[in-house]
């Protein structure tokens, strides 16, 4: 059969594989996919975590960024986030609206994270530059 390609013991047109193929190549892997990725898992795991997970996580996120390993205290943030903490949200907006030690500034994900952490019900006020209250 033209056309056609055994494949694992069933039959595949061999045009949909390589179409197929080619569409996953052609996609653009930007710096900020696997982030999202990450958020939509972590979204997930909140429908199942209770308000005390987030508290934990950001509480040890803090303790870390406070012994200056901010790096290491990131992905603990991030989490806390995605379960809802709106402190953990802002202060992600905070470390990439100011830089910290082993993390450049970065103000399209501070404003990002400022924007999740209003919507988490945080008041984002001072100097921050995203339309907060001034």
């Amino acid at each position: 059969m033209a056309g056609r390609v055994a494949i694992g013991g069933s039959r595949m047109n061999a045009y949909a594989a390589l179409a197929a193929t080619l569409v996953v190549l052609a996609l653009p892997l930007h710096a900020g996919d696997l982030e999202k990725a990450q958020a939509a898992d972590g979204k997930k795991a909140a429908l199942k975590a209770s308000p005390q997970d987030s508290k934990a996580l950001f509480d040890q996120a803090e303790k870390l960024d406070r012994a200056g390993q901010v790096v290491q205290a990131i992905p603990l943030y991030k989490r806390a986030a995605a379960l809802g903490s709106g402190p953990a949200a802002r202060r992600l907006g905070d470390i990439y609206d100011r830089g910290a030690v082993g993390v450049g500034r970065d103000y399209g994900k501070a404003l990002d994270w400022y924007i999740e952490a209003r919507r988490l019900g945080e008041e984002i006020r001072g100097s921050h530059h995203y339309g907060g209250n001034h």
